[in-house]
């Protein structure tokens, strides 16, 4: 059976050594996946299938708007610490085409609003899903991206899509070697720079060929992976991370793209004057060939409540004249910020009198309405922002919400919040806006609900909320709540001696004693607890713990036998660790050699074959030493701990 079973494996790698031959006859390059193309590739413009015919597209005025996706790793592929590909690619090319002229690039926030899982790097969002909310957005054209990593290479794949022709534009396939990722990133911005109708300054054609990466590839993995950390932008999440972005930026000045994402991430963290900090530092690089970066500082300026500033900013922006729509939009936000409504008001119908129908600008207006308390004027306003397109989303929602939170009409406010929920459940900002706004109502404990709907969504970032809500149903007296709120924390694998002596305490009043002794078990020595864990152990019958060192006479005739004994085993252990240490960087060595085996058209089917196989028995004889020695480790630590605790047990007292 055995020479059966290597005679088919032979069989089998010949067939795929002969495949292999076959493709690089073909010119597929080493790497490649057999249905990507042999070189990189664009495609003539055609046309999609009708999309969503039953719905209009946004109307808005202004610039053409170009929506980029989070490039998403391809299908029936695992992601595995390459998530940096993805946010550096997003961020580079929001940088660079951001300076286009004549185009608008809809921002990160304003689409992670409108988009779930926009920044979530665990979840993939279909090429159908992007195209709808483009149409959404008001977007003409989508950057679609793909990417699959293959070793040391990467192949990548961009996409153009013309909403409003329903047209694929460009479809461009590259292998990247992520050594010189940024020259292949270069590639495909010049592919999409070259299929949109354009007139390029030489200050733009000059930032378009400047390098926004830097020298070093390994920090960029690292911040990348770092960023892509943050998931789905909350405060606290990019709160937490923003830090280590800094530290990242901070060592490397020629890394531009980290400023940019930097600032973005501390403005999400609600730090806007480090924000301010690193978005100035990029337009002092790239401010003239790329005035737009002014209308970002702006917002952060507005974050900051530093009014005049943000207005100084958008008047540099303003400098260009392809960017006169997204200012005065700007300006508007900056009033409606300060409060002035009515300033807010004018800007935005200045806006509706210059470039037409507006359905994004119809929304701002309702919201604006309904901070002026004129309620049917913002009916009529968001009837003529469906008219031309526009769809109420969860961001759309849920700044209705904070509009009617400033009028105090909480019962509105909490409707709009849970429209913002929507199916999906999970839009953290909903959930902390009604946990406030129930906690200032007295309704605790539909606040607590908030909070365990949090934990949910990020235990990690939420486990104190948790807690909160476990303390809520404590003081409302509803124990199960609490049971289960504590068992959650605990199942989550979260630590903490409090909240296992509160859960012993509740089952131990239901008389289920043994999970009760089970929850403080070990716990005796944590004086901060001690008292109710001997507490809990009286009232379930247990006796408490006690250790009873031997000093008798016949322990002192057994202990040169214990010794020994003791030191045998600790050298197992020690030895079978050290060995099946050195065996597993066996495994990984030998399996890099077997992912970096590619065959050479010069050199013999046979002799790949050989080479294969050999691979294969070098990996299962090193796999097989690496196993025996740690379970001769396993032994070893079992002997030790045996060697302590039975002549403890079998001495007499």
């Amino acid at each position: 059976m055995v020479i059966r079973l290597i005679n088919v494996s032979k069989h089998l790698i010949l067939s795929i050594a002969l495949c292999v031959a076959a493709s690089f006859a073909q010119g597929v390059p080493a790497g490649a996946l057999l249905d990507a193309p042999s070189t990189p590739q664009e495609q003539q413009p055609v046309d999609l299938p009708l999309i969503s015919s039953n719905e209009p597209l946004v109307k808005l005025s202004g610039a053409p708007a170009i929506l980029i996706s989070r490039p998403t790793y391809a299908p029936y592929s695992t992601e595995e610490k390459t998530m940096y590909i993805s946010s550096v690619s997003q961020g580079y090319f929001y940088l660079k085409l951001s300076a286009l002229t004549g185009y608008q690039v809809i921002s990160m926030d304003k689409a992670a609003k409108s988009i779930p899982y926009y920044h979530d790097h665990t979840r993939r969002i279909s090429k159908n899903a992007y195209i709808e909310s483009a149409k959404h957005l008001g977007a003409s054209y989508l950057i679609y991206q793909e990417y699959e990593p293959q070793g040391k290479k990467t192949r990548y794949n961009i996409e153009l899509y013309s909403i409003v022709d329903n047209q694929r534009l460009v479809s461009k396939s590259l292998i990247v070697d992520l050594q010189k990722f940024e020259t292949s990133l270069e590639e495909g911005l010049g592919a999409v720079v070259n299929a949109l109708p354009n007139q390029i300054s030489d200050y733009t054609r000059e930032f378009f060929t400047a390098s926004v990466l830097g020298d070093n590839p390994k920090i960029v993995e690292t911040f990348g992976n770092t960023f892509a950390s943050i998931g789905d932008f909350s405060e606290k999440r990019a709160s937490a991370v923003s830090g280590e972005l800094e530290k990242l930026a901070n060592g490397n000045k020629k890394f531009h793209l980290a400023q940019m994402l930097t600032a973005y991430a501390c403005a999400g963290g609600q730090r806007y004057d480090k924000a301010i900090e690193y978005q100035n530092e990029l337009i002092s690089s790239f401010g003239v060939s790329n005035p737009s970066l002014y209308l970002d500082l702006a917002a952060y300026q507005v974050g900051a409540k530093s009014y005049d500033m943000a207005l100084s900013s958008v008047d540099n922006a303003a400098k260009e004249p392809s960017l006169k729509p997204q200012a005065i939009t700007a300006r508007a936000e900056i009033y409606e910020a300060k409060g002035d409504y009515k300033q807010a008001e004018n800007y935005y119908l200045q806006l509706l009198s210059e470039g037409g129908e507006n359905g994004l600008i119809y929304f701002k207006l309702a919201l604006v309405n309904i901070a002026l308390n004129n309620i049917s004027g913002a009916d009529s306003y968001l009837s003529k922002a469906a008219s031309a397109g526009y769809k109420l989303d969860r961001g759309s929602y849920y700044d209705i919400g904070m509009r009617y939170i400033e009028l105090s009409n909480n019962e509105k406010a909490i409707e709009a919040f849970k429209n913002s929920l929507a199916i999906t459940q999970d839009y953290e900002p909903a959930w902390q806006q009604l946990a406030k706004l129930y906690m200032a109502m007295g309704r605790k404990a539909d606040a607590a609900e908030c909070y365990v709907s949090l934990f949910q969504i990020n235990n990690n970032a939420y486990k104190d909320d948790l807690l909160l809500a476990g303390e809520i149903y404590e003081e409302l007296n509803q124990t199960e709540k609490v049971k289960d709120v504590y068992s959650l924390f605990l199942a989550r694998k979260f630590v903490s001696a409090t909240v296992s002596v509160k859960l012993a305490k509740l089952e131990a009043a239901d008389g289920n004693c043994e999970k009760a002794t089970e929850l403080v078990y070990g716990l005796e020595s944590n004086s901060s607890v001690s008292d109710d864990v001997r507490a809990i152990n009286q009232q379930c019958g247990k006796p408490d713990r006690r250790v009873t060192i031997p000093t008798g006479s016949e322990y002192s005739k057994t202990k040169p036998i214990v010794k020994v004994w003791r030191i045998a085993s600790l050298v197992l252990a020690v030895g079978g660790a050290g060995a099946g240490y050195f065996f597993d960087t066996r495994v990984a060595a030998k399996q890099k050699d077997y992912s970096n085996l590619q065959y050479d058209a010069s050199q013999k089917i046979s002799d790949y074959t050989d080479n294969v196989l050999k691979l294969h028995k070098d990996i299962e004889n090193a796999q097989r030493n690496r196993d025996l020695c740690y379970a001769g480790a396993g032994v070893g630590g079992l002997s030790l701990a045996l060697s302590i605790t039975l002549p403890i047990i079998f001495t007499d007292k």
